[in-house]
């Protein structure tokens, strides 16, 4: 099966974000626009981190987590934390509550940290974890809040025999026991279907004491081909134990495909059906996957336009099996291109940001534009158009440029972070930056 030329995959995908972080280039001050603020500017000439293309969560007290590619004493990251001003200021304060050093200590994370219910953050980074040397297989970390605001760093799980997981990089999702689910490179070593390993879905499973060991699988290895996928992203936990998620190739058309994992009810091996396959009118899924509150799911694509677009997937009714729509094509215009994913607010509207695009493509950004940040509102009547709104678009330096979701939702405000722009000087650090609807 022959490989499309524009995938953004499984090891290519991972390769693409390695080969961004080498970009340099000069950035100009520019003014930020009305309804956009920045709420930290990072600055590569320093010990603080440096593209923050994670994207970011939010606790219940509206302090902001994260973390950076780059930067820190050992140009491996950085986990960082933003704590809302105190009544009556204006600045947010950064702590940085973890600086990775590389070998066992783990470095470059990518995906956006996810936080359980008693306030732990996890994470992974790609590379790094018990080895031979500092360029292992990745890591699982956790950040523990302790008394006095100081947090604890831990990896609960490193992966150098590649059995588990091979450089994980998107976000990890957690169940009502604590178990940890997440997507990697890894699996099943087929050159013939996928050009390399096809990818797979691996768990942790929390200790049975304080202090105990978390014990780690690979739970479903895809095998490529027209009948599975392969290059798996976005997960989301649906009803029952069972979970849902995406890959970007695979399936009879070479689109991707989006699949159920069932878990076993006895001791066993998990169950994958690919539930959905994209096709040439539908590719290509990319981005994390978001639950509806009909059993339905959202997510974004590269396809069918080259520029990406939004979708939604419908559960089986009336005899017929998992349904697609599209909610938006993007134009490359305001509205930006290259989605990463969306979120869901409590009236149904969209909200996702764009990596290129948008009005300014002035030399201050990556090669394609700066990006923007946009909102879609579902129709007063079933069936009709979504409604789109470009809430800001990026003209880099000073503003920012080139963001990379997840975004986050606090008291109706937009959170995010850019990859590029920041220190006007410098403007490779990136930002974090509020958009007011």
């Amino acid at each position: 099966m022959q490989r499309k030329k524009f995938s953004k995959y499984s090891v290519s995908r991972l390769a693409a974000v390695v080969a961004l972080l080498g970009l340099v280039g000069a950035m100009s001050a520019l003014a930020s626009a009305q309804t956009e603020s920045i709420l930290h500017r990072f600055n590569p000439t320093t010990t603080d981190g440096n593209d923050p293309g994670s994207g970011l969560i939010a606790d219940k007290a509206g302090n902001l987590y994260g973390t950076t590619r780059q930067g820190g004493t050992e140009d491996c990251g950085i986990a960082y934390e933003l704590t809302p001003p105190a009544p009556g200021g204006s600045s947010w304060m950064e702590t940085i509550l973890h600086d990775f050093a590389g070998g066992t200590d783990g470095c470059l994370p990518i995906g956006a940290l996810a936080m359980d219910k008693n306030g732990n953050l996890f994470g992974t980074t790609a590379y790094g974890g018990e080895g031979v040397n500092e360029n292992s297989n990745g890591t699982v970390f956790e950040l523990t809040p302790a008394s006095g605001g100081s947090w604890s760093y831990a990896v609960i799980a490193s992966f150098d025999s590649g059995v588990v997981a091979v450089s994980p990089t998107a976000q990890l999702v957690i169940d009502t026991s604590g178990n940890l689910y997440g997507t990697s490179n890894g699996g099943i070593n087929n050159f013939t279907e996928c050009g390399g390993s096809c990818g797979n879905i691996f768990e942790l499973q929390p200790p049975t004491v304080a202090g105990g060991t978390w014990i780690g699988a690979s739970i479903y290895n895809f095998q490529g081909g027209t009948t599975d996928g392969f290059g798996p992203s976005g997960l989301a936990l649906g009803p029952e134990g069972v979970i849902y998620g995406t890959t970007g190739e695979g399936g009879p058309e070479d689109y991707g495909t989006f699949f159920k994992l069932t878990a076993p009810t006895a001791p066993g091996a998990w169950t994958e059906r690919v539930v959905y396959l994209f096709t040439s009118a539908n590719s290509v899924p990319f981005g994390n996957l978001v639950a509806g509150t009909k059993g339905n799911y959202f997510g974004t694509s590269e396809g069918p336009y080259p520029l990406g677009a939004v979708y939604e997937l419908f559960p089986p009714s009336a005899g017929k099996g998992w349904t697609e729509s599209i909610l938006h094509t993007f134009t490359g215009g305001s509205d930006g291109s290259s989605p990463s994913g969306v979120i869901a607010d409590r009236f149904g509207n969209l909200y996702g940001v764009n990596n290129f695009g948008g009005t300014s493509n002035n030399g201050n950004c990556l090669t394609g534009g700066c990006g923007a940040v946009y909102e879609l509102s579902p129709p007063a009547v079933s069936g009709e158009a979504w409604t789109e709104t470009t809430l800001h678009d990026f003209i880099g330096g000073y503003d920012g440029g080139n963001p990379i979701g997840p975004v986050v939702l606090v008291k109706g405000m937009v959170f995010g972070t850019t990859s590029y722009g920041g220190t006007p000087k410098y403007g490779l650090g990136g930002t974090v930056f509020r958009v007011m609807p």
